[in-house]
């Protein structure tokens, strides 16, 4: 949301990749909520290995954002159904 200047629903509602936090090992991205091609393309020319995860394994978050002293913006991962899991 902030690098890209998306609202707070665009940047949890987009597709994820996973890749362990270690520059240069494979990337597994979600079937579910597949990444543009054009983005896939893209780390494959940068050297990285791409594919997809398993099939069900995706991603959930859970996000809240304010700015400066305004509002207070909250959106649920429609992945998880669009509710947080705990109690």
């Amino acid at each position: 949301m902030m690098w890209f200047g998306m609202t707070l629903s665009d940047a949890v509602d987009k597709p994820r990749l996973h890749n362990q936090l270690v520059p240069n090992q494979d990337v597994s991205t979600e079937r579910d909520y597949p990444l543009e091609k054009q983005i896939v393309e893209g780390l494959r020319r940068i050297g990285h290995t791409v594919q997809p995860g398993r099939k069900g394994d995706f991603a959930v978050v859970h996000a809240v954002y304010r700015k400066g002293k305004g509002p207070i913006h909250a959106k649920s991962d429609s992945r998880k159904f669009g509710a947080p899991a705990g109690q």
